[in-house]
């Protein structure tokens, strides 16, 4: 039932499901390993490494990732697949996480406080390993283990105010 604000009601904006074919997706890989590289992270990559077929969880992971874009209202190819990561919570719970690219942000940095090129860059660098820092002494992980948050979202792709939204919206069903 769609609410007066186009959306699904409750501030929902859309809800995403997908499906893939184990078999034939663990065929493609086959035919076209590089895809692994293009479609997944290293932490995704590494996880279905650990099981004797990793065809099935890498197939999940795709599913998922075409899920949360359709969910997002944005569609496929609205992000790189490697910008949407796919893991599991302490209870098994999936977990997304959404990230944006070093360029991206270089870009919305120069425009948003007028930096030039390089100090931008020079910015986000910082930020980036301060971040990592401080998520490595306070819980002792890596920054892009997915199983430490719970919603991550790109502003650079979807902008403030949408991840604003969305957030609120997670807020409220929780």
């Amino acid at each position: 039932m769609t609410a007066p604000d186009g959306g699904l009601g409750s501030g929902v904006r859309g809800i995403g499901v997908d499906a893939v074919d184990v078999a034939r997706f663990r065929q493609l890989l086959e035919r076209r390993p590089a895809l692994v590289d293009r479609l997944f992270t290293a932490s995704e990559q590494e996880y279905a490494r650990r099981s004797r077929d990793p065809g099935p969880r890498l197939a999940v992971r795709f599913a998922a990732k075409e899920a949360v874009l359709k969910a997002l209202g944005v569609g496929i190819g609205a992000a790189a697949f490697r910008d949407v990561e796919v893991g599991r919570g302490p209870e098994g719970e999936p977990r997304v996480r959404l990230s944006g690219p070093l360029e991206a942000r270089i870009e919305q940095a120069m425009a948003r406080y007028g930096l030039t090129r390089e100090q931008a860059r020079r910015q986000e660098r910082e930020n980036d390993g301060a971040r990592a820092a401080w998520v490595q002494r306070f819980y002792g992980r890596n920054v892009t283990d997915p199983s430490l948050y719970d919603l991550v979202f790109n502003a650079t792709r979807f902008g403030v105010h949408q991840c604003v939204e969305l957030i609120a919206t997670a807020a409220r069903a929780a």
